[in-house]
Order: C-alpha cells, then sequence, then structure tokens
C-alpha cells in the first residue's frame, strides 16, 4: 500500500537550509517531507515566543523531532508575554530565524506555510486595505523558501494522519484576539457555506495579482538600475528625476532599494511614504535616520542613502 507522502510534492535545491519547526503539524509535515529529499542538509529551528505558560513543552517537542531525523536544533526564548501582537511575535521569530541562517551560512530559511496561510493573510491584507501587493504578499524569495504554499492544510492534516505523524496544538490558535484567527475560524467558515466556489477564485486572482507584481517589478528594476547610483555603502537617487514620478511608482523604487539593501525594518507603508516625502521635499543638508541602519541626507540634486552599517 502506497503512503500518500508522494501526494504532496515539494522541490528544494540541495543545500543547507534552517527549517522553522513550532511542533504543530505544518512544521512536523514540512519537516518530514523534506527528510525524504535527497542532498539536503537540515537546522531545526525553534523559537519560544514566550507568550503562553506552557509553552517550553514545544521546545522539547521540537528538539525531540530534530533528534528523531538526526538534525541540528538551535532554539532562543522570547519574553513578549501574554498580550504580545501577532506582528511583534512574527518579527521576533524572523530575527531569530535570521541569526541562525547567519551562523551557519546556511542558503535560506523554510517555512511552513502553505495555501490557507496564503488566502488567510490576502483577507487579511483586504481588511487592512491592503495596496496592489498585498493580495499575492506571502511567497517564497531568496531568504525565505516556502516549498507547501501549493498544499491545502487538509493535505496537509491527512497527510500526517495516514504517515502517523505526531504533532502538538498551540491553544492559541484558538484564540479569536488575534486577527488571523478570527478570519480563519469565522469569515472563513462564513464563506464556505456562502459560495464553496470562493476558495478558488480567490486563489485565481492572487496568482494574476503575483503575475503582475513581477511585471511590476521588472520594470522598477530596470528603473533603479538606469538612474540611480549605488556605491558600496550608499545609493544615489536623482532628485528632480525621483520628483518627477508619480507617487505609487515612486514608492516602488523606494521598496526596490531597502530590498536591494536588505533593510526589513524600513519595508513598510508608512517608512516608505516618509522617504519618498523626504527625497521630494527635504531642504539641502536635512539629514533623516531610519532606525539604526539607514540614513537619508538630502543635498540640491540628489538623496544619499547611507548604509550605517557600512559606513
Amino acid at each position: 500500500m502506497r503512503t500518500k507522502h508522494e501526494q504532496i510534492a515539494i522541490d528544494v535545491k540541495p543545500g543547507l537550509y534552517v527549517v522553522a519547526v513550532s511542533g504543530g503539524v505544518d512544521s512536523v509535515v514540512l519537516l518530514d517531507l523534506l527528510s525524504r529529499q535527497s542532498a539536503l542538509d537540515m537546522i531545526v529551528a525553534h523559537f519560544d515566543h514566550g507568550i503562553r505558560s506552557d509553552s517550553a513543552e514545544d521546545r522539547k517537542f521540537a528538539k525531540e523531532l530534530a533528534k528523531k531525523y538526526k538534525l541540528p536544533f538551535e532554539y532562543a526564548e522570547g519574553k513578549l508575554g501574554p498580550d504580545a501582537s501577532e506582528e511583534d511575535a512574527r518579527d521576533a521569530r524572523y530575527e531569530f530565524l535570521q541569526s541562525v541562517k547567519d551562523k551557519h551560512e546556511a542558503s535560506a530559511i523554510i517555512t511552513a506555510h502553505h495555501e490557507d496561510d496564503v488566502i488567510e493573510t490576502a483577507i487579511l491584507n483586504l481588511m487592512r486595505g491592503t495596496h496592489n501587493r498585498g493580495l499575492s504578499s506571502l511567497k517564497s524569495t531568496n531568504d525565505v523558501l516556502r516549498p507547501l504554499l501549493h498544499a491545502s492544510k487538509a493535505q496537509i492534516t491527512e497527510y500526517a494522519e495516514v504517515n502517523n505523524l505526531h504533532w502538538k496544538e498551540d491553544p492559541s490558535n484558538k484564540d479569536t484576539k488575534y486577527l488571523r484567527n478570527y478570519v480563519r475560524l469565522s469569515i472563513i467558515p462564513a464563506l464556505n457555506r456562502r459560495d464553496p466556489r470562493w476558495r478558488q477564485r480567490l486563489l485565481n486572482k492572487i496568482k494574476r495579482s503575483g503575475r503582475i507584481n513581477l511585471e511590476v517589478d521588472s520594470a522598477i528594476s530596470y528603473l533603479v538600475d538606469n538612474n540611480l547610483v549605488f556605491k558600496e555603502n550608499e545609493t544615489v537617487i536623482p532628485r528632480h528625476w525621483l520628483i518627477m514620478l508619480p507617487n505609487a511608482v515612486g514608492l516602488e523604487v523606494i521598496k526596490h532599494v531597502f530590498v536591494r539593501l536588505k533593510v526589513p525594518a524600513a519595508i513598510n507603508q508608512q517608512s516608505l511614504k516618509s522617504t519618498l516625502l523626504f527625497c521630494k521635499t527635504a531642504q539641502s543638508g536635512k539629514r533623516y535616520a531610519l532606525g539604526k541602519m539607514v540614513e537619508l541626507q538630502a543635498s540640491q540634486k540628489a538623496v544619499r542613502i547611507i548604509d550605517k552599517r557600512l559606513a
């Protein structure tokens, strides 16, 4: 009798990876699937947010999983407390995962995000008033691979059950004070009752949005490469050229620069808008700091974005 692991196909290139393992069914299945891939070296990484009093049990479970697959184990303990926001928890987790990646010089981080996460994220971003990228924001990148995005939660759970895998349920996933849980437990079931076809229609729109964003990225990359100057620790943006661009295009240019500089903390709408406003209106000689990593310096003809990590 064939097991059903063949029904969830993943493809990860050979290399060393940091695998984010919470102990829930998604990450347990991810780890099992990756263990069946050839030429993969992996580090199991678990982050204890410090939100639940019993979260140490999850760490013990993740550590046992690493032992089962004969993999090294890394963990860190946060102290976010029970009132931590979803955003704070996510930021702390990715900061830890990135630190493990840097420590081991790994190729990328691998997470267990799946198709239902894609749908939930799209709905959340629509509720928050998403811009053009919010609908297809959850995807794989060079630094973070998400090989399960094509698999539904139902498929993942079925895989775990058929292959006799064990996992831990996080009780906070039932707490609707978190907006994502409210979407998952209330909004999506209501949509299912109203129209069973909504899910596939939304997925189709998300895919179309992703294709459009790729075309936009290509156009912005061409603009940036032909108008900006990149030096060792600074990026020079000609002010008149930027001022003549529509604001929507200018925001994409600024985002492209921050992505290229690997400054994720600055890639949010507030920081992008503040940066664009500075670039267009600041008097010559003015400076503007974005955290500890980036400083903007205005002259009459250009704005220099200084990477203070290299200065």
